[in-house]
Order: C-alpha cells, then sequence, then structure tokens
C-alpha cells in the first residue's frame, strides 16, 4: 500500500523557489514577497518551460507532484491526501490498510520574519554566525524561530503577487498537479 502528500502548485512553488535560494545561493531568511524571491521564481520557470521530466538537482523541487504519483499516465499509489491532512486522513487511512497504529504529523513549517523584523534579521544572522558559540546558537535558533519575530511563510504565499508569466507557467506547467490536488480535495484555484 502506497500514499502520496500533494500541495497547491503555486504554495509549492513558493516553497521550492525559497528552498533553492537558500540550498543553492546561500540567500536565506527571506520574506515571501522579498524582490528576489520573483526574480528568482521568474528564472525557474523560464528554465523550466518546455522541459519533460528531469533530474537537475538544483531544480528538484520543481518537479511536478503528479511525476511521482502516475508513470506513463498510470497510477502507482493507492491514495492521495493533501499534505494538510497528514495529522487525521493519512493516520487513518494507514492504521486500516495496516492494522498499525501511527502518529504522524507536519512538523515544517517555513518561517519567515515579519515585516518589521526583515530589517533585524541581517544583524541576528551575523551575530548568529560568526559571534555566537554553537552550542548557544543550536539552543536559541528554535526560540527565535517560533518567536513573535517570525510567521508562518506559506500564510501568504496566496497574497503575493507573482509575475504574470511566472503565474501563466504555474497553470499550464503544473495543470496536472493542480487536478491531482483537487482529487485529493484541494481547493481548485481561479
Amino acid at each position: 500500500k502506497s500514499f502520496a502528500l500533494v500541495r497547491e502548485p503555486r504554495d509549492r512553488l513558493f516553497s521550492a523557489v525559497l528552498q533553492r535560494l537558500g540550498e543553492f545561493k546561500d540567500v536565506k531568511g527571506l520574506r515571501a514577497d522579498d524582490p528576489q524571491v520573483q526574480a528568482e521564481a521568474l528564472r525557474v520557470s523560464e528554465w523550466l518551460a518546455g522541459r519533460g521530466k528531469f533530474h537537475d538537482p538544483e531544480y528538484i523541487h520543481f518537479i511536478r507532484q503528479v511525476d511521482f504519483v502516475d508513470l506513463d499516465g498510470q497510477r502507482m499509489v493507492d491514495r492521495v491526501f493533501l499534505m494538510r491532512d497528514t495529522s487525521t486522513l493519512v493516520q487513518q487511512w494507514v492504521r486500516e490498510q495496516t492494522g498499525v497504529p501511527v502518529d504522524f504529523a507536519l512538523a515544517h513549517t517555513r518561517r519567515e520574519p515579519k515585516g518589521w523584523a526583515a530589517k533585524v534579521q541581517p544583524v541576528a544572522r551575523f551575530v548568529g554566525r560568526k559571534l555566537m558559540p554553537r552550542a548557544i546558537k543550536r539552543a536559541i535558533y528554535p526560540l527565535w524561530m517560533n518567536s513573535g519575530a517570525f510567521a508562518n511563510a506559506a500564510a501568504r504565499y496566496g497574497e503575493i503577487a507573482l509575475n504574470p508569466d511566472v503565474e501563466r507557467f504555474i497553470a499550464e506547467y503544473y495543470a496536472a498537479d493542480a487536478a491531482l490536488f483537487a482529487e485529493a480535495g484541494g481547493a481548485q484555484l481561479q
């Protein structure tokens, strides 16, 4: 028995762009509405446009979700769930299919500095990276990220306008992902 977790394609693109900027360009702690995010989303969409399947490490987070679920048009997993359903529906389904009680939840939420905190972030990052001993940094990092200086980034993705070319790209390139998301119970985008 197998299942897949899917996200709304536009939200997933935002997350992937922020991941790419941090992982491959060492640009971290950006707000989702930062111009660097906008520029990178355009660069990525231009690179991906017209491509079929790929496995380039720098673009791996942009692979269509449907490519993990279907193979040559045939469904390869038993069930598709929304990512946000991990703590309820998925656990219930796994228990029904296997008889094994499981307890897991989506634990990762991308955090971004609030507007006022974005101005403090470069100084805090410098202190954390250059002046603070590693053990102390590790101890206070979770407290800092969960402080009032940060918010859930994904909660704002829908409010942020992307370049019209990027929006068009998402609608076309990730059309099958949007259908998969809707099939799993997600709302269709207008």
